[in-house]
């Protein structure tokens, strides 16, 4: 590990913090909950920063796994012999 961060790791963690400090300054909930709501686009947004899941980044996995997921699926029945 080490190194200077990539422009698109940066944009990355940018918007996590940001969306991450709206969501903490949001008044009327409790705290709790603010934090609860604050900490998965957190976690996405460092996943999507340096996670390489199989060796490719994390917008092409999820792009594939989109991709394998909502595919047709062809269901083949045996006929009675």
């Amino acid at each position: 590990m080490g190194g200077v961060l990539s422009l698109r790791q940066a944009a990355y963690l940018f918007v996590g913090a940001v969306l991450t400090a709206l969501i903490l300054l949001i008044k009327p909930i409790p705290v709790v909950v603010r934090v609860a709501l604050a900490v998965p686009p957190l976690l996405l947004s460092i996943a999507m920063a340096f996670a390489r899941p199989y060796g490719t980044s994390m917008e092409l996995f999820i792009m594939i796994t989109a991709r394998y997921l909502t595919r047709n699926k062809k269901l083949y029945l045996r006929g009675d012999d």
